[in-house]
């Protein structure tokens, strides 16, 4: 094929780049401190105490500190700069897990990744009953419990103090 068919190939099936104001929502989506996740139905959410945030209203909280429902996108949209054009696009690619729309797709799969790029928070410690349940449970089987363990406890001892404890 020429390289004419190739570039115009090129620019149908091509997701195009976001708009500047839709990267910057996508970086401010990464910058919020809440625990995103990806519904059953595919939706993007997050929760603040009992309010569910969708992607739109969980920044316009984070950045403004109003608080908008799920379905009051276009005011907090609006809040925060947004036009009406680019809350849709972004409502879309935060509710609609498969779009035939190269725009959309494209802006949901940054969306999923900021969100899953994050650092994670500090490992969580077992309650002492989980830990005595665990322990029960490896007794009962004959292995050792190394789940709650850290991995300098539950590390092979190196071979030189294998030897030295033989002698």
């Amino acid at each position: 094929m020429s390289s004419h068919v190739m570039t115009a190939l090129h620019r149908l099936f091509a997701a195009p780049a976001p708009s500047p104001a839709l990267q910057q929502f996508v970086d401010a989506l990464g910058s919020t401190p809440y625990a995103w996740h990806v519904s059953a139905d595919g939706r993007l959410r997050a929760a603040e105490g009992d309010e569910e945030l969708c992607a739109i209203t969980g920044v316009v909280r984070h950045r403004t500190g109003a608080f908008y429902s799920v379905g009051d996108w276009v005011r907090a949209a609006e809040r925060i700069g947004l036009s009406y054009g680019e809350a849709g696009l972004i409502v879309e690619a935060a509710d609609r897990p498969r779009s035939s729309n190269a725009v959309v797709a494209e802006l949901r799969a940054r969306m999923l990744a900021v969100i899953r790029t994050r650092p994670a928070g500090p490992a969580r410690r077992p309650d002492a009953m989980d830990q005595a349940l665990a322990d029960l449970l490896a007794g009962r089987t004959g292995a050792a419990s190394t789940a709650w363990r850290s991995p300098r406890e539950s590390a092979p001892a190196p071979a030189a103090a294998l030897a030295r404890s033989a002698r």
